[in-house]
């Protein structure tokens, strides 16, 4: 724990963040914050996990010899609940956006649990817009029709592909992604999202039970 205290306060330094931000982010109380950099408590590996997970989700990594702010860099998400943790570094990454929106390559409303659903919604209550490419023929469709258009079977993976402002998330396996942050592919990705969405055939209808 020797040096850490400082660590968090200058990587929160480089954000501009203040305690109640950090806390904010990484959700946890801001006391905890307090106790943190002051050294009073040792906290669990789970708490220092979420404020490394908070830090490096806007470029910011704390390293053996200090605090690393990057441009471009790369992440793992894994184990139970990846998608939600990834949902949540989509709508901290796009808030500072216009006009965010989140585009979604393969994906497949029907095998999106309760509490996705429920992150979906969220989302939206913020304002954040989607756009989903889904299999040809897939009728199960929760978001607003125009947000849906169908690629071919045979172009169709179900390896989600997720692009966000300056990231791209991509389904490494059912347990977990990886997301990367870099402006050229990030915008290279999305102009080939862009270029399958103007040539793809609009969803017309849904029969999905439950819509978010």
């Amino acid at each position: 724990m020797a040096g850490l205290e400082k660590k968090i306060v200058a990587a929160r330094a480089l954000l501009d963040w203040t305690q109640e931000a950090l806390a904010q982010e990484a959700s946890i109380s801001k006391p905890s914050i307090v106790r943190i950099e002051k050294g009073q408590t040792n906290p669990e590996k789970a708490t220092l996990d979420a404020i490394e997970s908070a830090f490096n989700a806007h470029g910011v990594f704390i390293t053996e010899y200090g605090v690393e702010h990057r441009e471009v860099f790369q992440r793992y998400l894994s184990g139970k609940g990846w998608y939600l943790k990834l949902l949540e570094d989509v709508q901290r990454t796009v808030a500072k956006y216009h006009d965010p929106e989140m585009l979604i390559d393969s994906a497949d409303d029907s095998v999106s649990p309760p509490e996705v659903v429920e992150k979906y919604k969220e989302l939206r209550t913020n304002g954040i817009k989607m756009r989903q490419l889904v299999r040809e023929g897939n009728t199960y469709l929760m978001g607003k029709i125009e947000e849906y258009r169908y690629i071919p079977e045979y172009f169709f993976n179900n390896h989600v592909t997720l692009i966000y402002g300056q990231k791209v998330a991509m389904k490494m396996s059912d347990n977990g992604c990886l997301i990367i942050k870099n402006e050229k592919l990030s915008a290279n990705m999305r102009n080939s999202f862009n270029y399958k969405w103007s040539k793809s055939e609009p969803a017309k209808e849904s029969t999905a039970d439950v819509r978010f």
